[in-house]
């Protein structure tokens, strides 16, 4: 019985040499890159030696294809001043780029699917950020306090929104959507689910001081007026039947609402 313990244990031995795991990850440096390889053969960006300037992720690294930027890849590199991803990049990890309030320009590929919580938390971009058509996710404050975003376009193929993305950026106007996407659409630049049962995001700079909700509006979503600091008066109308966590946190100008019969 010993001996067919032995012999068992030693073939084991032998399939974990000649087969590891598909699953392990191994960690490496090339040039100014640190990377892991991820269970398909893919590269996971994971740091740089020297983040300052003007930072091209490359899309491929000793032949192999980088589709990932890692979470906490480029936390509090302050000296990074614009980035450019390229198209390869599937995904970028939460806090990804947290805190780079050097950043001023972001560059997006067209193949980014998902955006993490707080990849671009904190950073100086400014102007209309325009995200590309692949983008399907995007978390919790995932560009939020940026002063200088003042619009917001969305891609058709936007699936999952977290309405704290883009809170405390005191500079945001308007959302935008592409009018072929299935889930979402906007409406004098308030965010809305597409058949306008649920509101989703309220600009947090928008312009005036009252705001009537639409009467196909049921749904005031979470946190959907989070950190507004315009408006001091909201009408909601009889059609609500959910108001959900947060739908008003942080909005400390806001005195009145009223519930319309």
């Amino acid at each position: 019985m010993k001996r067919i313990f032995i012999v068992i244990l030693l073939v084991l031995c032998m399939v974990c040499i000649l087969f590891p795991a598909k699953s392990q990850v191994m960690a490496a440096t090339s040039g100014q890159f640190k990377y892991s390889t991820l269970s398909d053969g893919t590269l996971r960006i994971t740091g740089h030696t020297a983040p300052t300037g003007a930072l091209t992720i490359p899309s491929q690294i000793d032949g192999k294809t980088v589709t990932e930027i890692g979470s906490y890849a480029f936390y509090y590199e302050t000296g990074i001043t614009s980035v450019v991803i390229p198209n390869t990049v599937k995904t970028i990890g939460a806090y990804a780029f947290h805190y780079c309030f050097g950043i001023k320009s972001i560059t997006f590929g067209t193949g980014i699917k998902e955006i993490g919580s707080s990849a671009f938390y904190y950073n100086k971009i400014s102007g209309n950020l325009v995200l590309p058509d692949s983008v399907e996710k995007i978390g919790s404050e995932a560009f939020c306090s940026i002063s200088g975003i003042t619009s917001v376009t969305f891609g058709k193929n936007l699936k999952e929104f977290d309405a704290s993305a883009f809170s405390a950026d005191v500079g945001l106007t308007t959302y935008n959507v592409n009018a072929s996407n299935p889930n979402f659409s906007a409406q004098n630049g308030v965010l809305f689910n597409k058949d306008k049962t649920e509101i989703v995001a309220y600009p947090t700079a928008k312009t005036g001081t009252t705001y009537a909700i639409p009467s196909t509006v049921k749904v005031i979503g979470k946190y959907a007026f989070y950190w507004n600091k315009s408006l001091t008066s909201i009408t909601i109308p009889n059609t609500v039947t959910d108001i959900q966590r947060g739908a008003f946190a942080e909005d400390v100008n806001l005195s009145t609402v009223t519930l319309r019969k």
